[in-house]
């Protein structure tokens, strides 16, 4: 019998969560699903801890990978095999509350709706946070205002029919899923997406994945592979002029994050990002970028908020130290991040 829903779980070293994570889906109200579990070739004891949890259960299903492919490829093997009319993918450092799958679906049928979205809470240490409430219903276009414009969650808050995903993947090589989302988006069109205020997915930070993720690749895989998919898409189905002040926005708002988190969280290997992120700056695409930048705030004037400023000048910031050196930008920055008030701005981790 064909499961209503497909829920895709990519596993690699998560010994430490994935049983809360799995626990959690096995504990849902609504029952007709797929649970397929992606071993990313986890090195470690990941898919061992959860075998006596869904070992009879049959709506649980583990894929193994031969090598470790990345976050994306996982996912998409997951798309590869889904059988459910709707599909949602939760990270397994993350867990979900027991009406999740109850809302979502029930809520996507009532409208016909492709894809309707929940709040999340954020988990920081023994922090959390709200993500999302009151952002209300949209239709695609509002979407991709908030996709660019405000940072929306985890994608784990998204729920939606499977077929939206024919043609569409998410790339290969960085843990990136704002690009394929867009992609859902400006391809599939959807004219209404439903809101359930209430904060259904956990979205938790684990310790140490801020330090490994701030690398060289994923520098290159900001700039190279999540703008650079942004600008495609939005190209490709001729709303780049449409959005163009927008994606010069969502430009700012993640080359300050990337800056910050270089310069606060990325020792030992930080004077070698922050060359590759000085080297980024200077290349011609990304000076197109840069202009287009300060063109667009400066024509949306008082329209741009005092947030998006303090990025901007922020961001200033490294264009004017970078050409100094590295170690005078290392030695100015909390001054200058103090002075702007970025402290609170750049918390998250892009």
């Amino acid at each position: 019998m064909t499961p209503k829903v497909t829920v895709v779980v990519p596993v690699y070293n998560v010994e430490a969560y994935i049983e809360k994570c799995i626990q959690s889906i096995m504990d849902q109200t609504h029952t007709d699903f797929e649970c397929l579990i992606i071993d990313d070739a986890s090195p470690d004891d990941s898919i061992n801890r959860i075998q006596p949890l869904i070992s009879d259960d049959g709506r649980f299903q583990v894929v193994h990978h031969k090598q470790n492919q990345g976050l994306g490829q996982a996912r998409n093997t997951g798309i590869e095999q889904a059988k459910g009319e709707y599909i949602c993918f939760i990270d397994s450092d993350d867990y979900v509350e027991p009406d999740y799958l109850q809302l979502m679906y029930s809520t996507a049928m009532k409208h016909q709706a492709a894809m309707c979205v929940c709040d999340v809470y954020w988990h920081t240490g023994s922090q959390k946070q709200r993500i999302g409430k009151n952002q209300g219903d949209a239709d695609w276009k509002e979407k991709i205002n908030k996709l660019l414009i405000i940072d929306e969650g985890a994608f784990g808050a998204y729920f939606f029919r499977t077929r939206v995903f024919q043609g569409i993947r998410f790339p290969k090589g960085i843990n990136e899923d704002t690009v394929t989302l867009l992609h859902v988006l400006v391809k599939n069109r959807p004219g209404y997406i439903p809101y359930i205020d209430k904060p259904l997915h956990h979205y938790v930070k684990r310790e140490g994945s801020i330090t490994g993720s701030i690398s060289k690749q994923h520098c290159h895989g900001l700039v190279y592979t999540l703008f650079a998919g942004f600008k495609k898409h939005l190209s490709e189905h001729n709303l780049h002029h449409e959005y163009k002040d927008y994606f010069a926005l969502y430009i700012l708002r993640n080359s300050a994050f990337l800056l910050h988190n270089i310069l606060k969280y990325s020792q030992p290997d930080r004077l070698d990002n922050l060359k590759y992120y000085k080297q980024m700056l200077q290349e011609p695409r990304i000076q197109d970028d840069i202009k287009n930048m300060i063109n667009a705030i400066r024509r949306r004037g008082k329209a741009v908020t005092k947030t998006y400023r303090l990025y901007f000048h922020y961001l200033r910031f490294a264009v004017l130290m970078l050409p100094l050196g590295e170690y005078v930008t290392i030695a100015l920055h909390p001054f200058i991040a103090a002075a702007l008030q970025t402290r609170r701005l750049l918390r998250k981790v892009r």
